[in-house]
């Protein structure tokens, strides 16, 4: 049995991705809110409250960088394109300018620019990386993509990146793989919070405490909350260090995410793109977890 078929049967871990597919098929209220703070956002979209009591309502409000679901789609099928040729082109000598420019198209779409720390950082380790950068993307994409995957090669010195940059790298790299950011984690420890209280736990069980990441802001006290955590359901962050971890939990949410999926069959996420409207629901939810929002 791979570690895949291991993770997915576990007893709660089963009962969660019920609960997912129930949600996916609006059968459970997620009871959540979002203050909407961006000044980009889309025709037809507002600053303030919004209310989401299912993920197909989270979906249909999605927006980054001030564009709605269909145009940024649109962009990311071109950002793959650019990632899947480079990987096809990663023998050939010219090789490394390839891999660059595909993460230079993937970070400057992640990151609404070039002028973030998401973007400079992660091409900055990518142009030190030398000729051991196509090896390393390589080595990452096997591993996010395994069913029997060794996380642990993420925390060698010269071993692949995991963060909120490279992790849409490998989304666009490789099938199945989940954009796995502070906000997709937020989202989903939020809803394996909903969980616990329906199914009266008194703590998170480990194999679903999914890690959640803060918001950057460069004013003190004005990042949105992200913490899913209440009382005792707790929710650790992201780690600064140990990659490893990271990247496990981004292979977990891509199990979890695909099998609540097919189980749920829902008409809103079927189809060629159900998986990435999936994660645009949970980048939604994820924008922000209302401090006063109290568990039913």
């Amino acid at each position: 049995m791979t570690k895949k078929q291991q993770y997915l049967t576990q007893s709660e871990v089963v009962d969660f991705t019920t609960f997912l597919s129930d949600a996916l098929k609006n059968k459970t209220s997620l009871d959540h809110h979002i203050n909407i703070r961006d000044h980009r956002l889309p025709t037809g979209m507002t600053r303030g409250r919004l209310q989401i009591d299912s993920l197909q309502e989270a979906f249909e409000n999605y927006w980054w960088d001030g564009e709605r679901f269909d145009a940024n789609a649109k962009k990311l099928k071109k950002v793959q394109k650019m990632v899947r040729d480079a990987i096809g082109m990663e023998s050939a000598t010219d090789g490394i300018r390839h891999a660059l420019g595909a993460l230079h198209a993937v970070l400057e779409w992640g990151a609404g620019g070039t002028g973030q720390k998401l973007y400079t950082s992660n091409m900055e380790w990518a142009r030190n990386a030398g000729d051991g950068l196509i090896r390393r993307l390589a080595v990452g994409r096997q591993v996010m993509s395994d069913d029997d995957p060794n996380a642990a090669i993420f925390d060698a010195n010269d071993g692949p990146r995991m963060n909120a940059g490279l992790t849409k790298y490998y989304s666009l790299a490789c099938d199945g793989v989940v954009i796995y950011d502070g906000r997709v984690g937020a989202a989903l420890g939020y809803l394996v919070r909903k969980f616990c209280v329906a199914h009266r736990l008194e703590r998170v069980p480990e194999s679903i405490s999914f890690r959640w990441g803060a918001q950057n802001s460069s004013t003190p006290g004005s990042a949105l909350n992200r913490d899913p955590s209440l009382g005792l359901l707790n929710f650790p962050r992201l780690p600064a260090q140990g990659k490893s971890k990271w990247a496990m939990w981004n292979i977990r949410a891509n199990w979890i995410i695909q099998a609540a999926k097919e189980q749920a069959n829902a008409d809103w996420c079927r189809g060629p793109d159900g998986f990435r409207k999936v994660e645009a629901a949970l980048f939604v939810m994820g924008y922000e977890i209302p401090e006063s929002v109290q568990p039913q």
